[in-house]
């Protein structure tokens, strides 16, 4: 059985948009999403076919731990609320303030999970991030974010599994 779990990136009302910057080979992924501290950011979650979501969580993975490895430094532990479910979808918001990080420096990334707890497991999305001050102007340029999207598969026993998510 496969469902694919869809995620829409929408800044705060008057808040700057998401923007990506292509990296290259430079670091692990080529492409960057850029976050200011300081900075709410809204997420609305498109689970298709519908699942329960309980919550997301961000944590900061620690340097050099592998895709799977599970673990890192927990940054927040998003509530969400449910806005609309039917036979096809389930739609939900969440909202997340970055604080408690170290802003990059020049020539560095962090790697920050996105953690979607649904009713049958964790799906996680992990994405290479600058981290730009609260003053900064630099996090805006670059390519519009408008969703990521992560499919993942539930297999007969329940387990889950991701696919590689795309940034549109």
């Amino acid at each position: 059985m496969s469902r694919k779990f869809s995620v829409l990136l929408e800044t705060a009302a008057k808040a700057p948009a998401l923007f990506l910057k292509e990296d290259g080979t430079r670091f692990t992924k080529p492409t960057t999403l850029k976050l200011r501290l300081g900075e709410t950011y809204h997420f609305k979650i498109t689970v298709q076919p519908p699942l329960s979501l309980e919550c997301v969580r961000m944590q900061l993975c620690d340097e050099g731990q592998a895709a799977e490895d599970e673990g890192g430094t927990e940054l927040c532990k998003c509530g969400v609320t449910e806005v609309q479910r039917d036979q096809a979808k389930a739609v939900y918001e969440a909202s997340w303030l970055v604080a408690d990080l170290p802003h990059c420096k020049s020539g560095t990334r962090e790697t920050i999970a996105f953690v979607f707890a649904v009713n049958l497991g964790e799906v996680t999305s992990r994405l290479q991030c600058k981290v730009y001050k609260e003053a900064s102007k630099k996090h805006l340029g670059g390519r519009r974010l408008h969703f990521l999207e992560q499919p993942f598969t539930i297999s007969s026993d329940n387990t889950l599994c991701c696919s590689q998510y795309s940034l549109t």
